[in-house]
């Protein structure tokens, strides 16, 4: 209802007219928070993953290091006994 027709609505109609408006707001902000919140969630689920990707990459790039000083080390012992 447009403003100036709700001056001259009855008060109990102004009153029900405002009652609507703040139903109407506060499902907008609602929204917005559950908006809000369902990035929250996914931005957790993605630096979740993100950290897991990270970790096996240090998991391997570990395990490749320790296998390659255990080379060397069988490799020199090897040029010593002979």
């Amino acid at each position: 209802m447009p403003v100036h027709f709700q001056r001259l609505a009855p008060n109990e109609e102004r009153l029900e007219i405002h009652t609507l408006k703040l139903g109407w707001y506060n499902l907008q902000a609602t929204e917005s928070i559950d908006r809000i919140a369902k990035r929250t969630e996914d931005k957790a689920m993605y630096d979740t993953r993100e950290k897991a990707i990270r970790d096996q990459q240090w998991i391997l790039n570990a395990a490749r290091r320790e296998g390659l000083e255990e080379g060397e080390l069988k490799a020199q012992l090897r040029k010593r006994m002979t």
